[in-house]
């Protein structure tokens, strides 16, 4: 288990949740009606692109998983 790095207390982990769906090519995304501020933009990137665009090393991770998953 990962510590706290002031206080070196024990971290539990967070249960993180990918979603997927599969799109034609020329699907029309529009997101200027979300509800949710979480997200204000997108593109189609290649998976080595979404990788590095993502922060998180547990995102990462769980990409890498799913891309894993589809390609099987």
């Amino acid at each position: 288990m990962d510590a706290h790095y002031l206080t070196q207390e024990p971290i539990e982990p967070i249960e993180e949740f990918v979603f997927a769906f599969e799109v034609e090519s020329d699907t029309n995304v529009q997101i200027d009606n979300n509800i949710s501020v979480e997200h204000d933009k997108f593109k189609w990137v290649t998976f080595e692109e979404a990788i590095s665009l993502l922060k998180w090393g547990n995102n990462r991770d769980a990409f890498r998983k799913l891309n894993k998953i589809l390609m099987n």
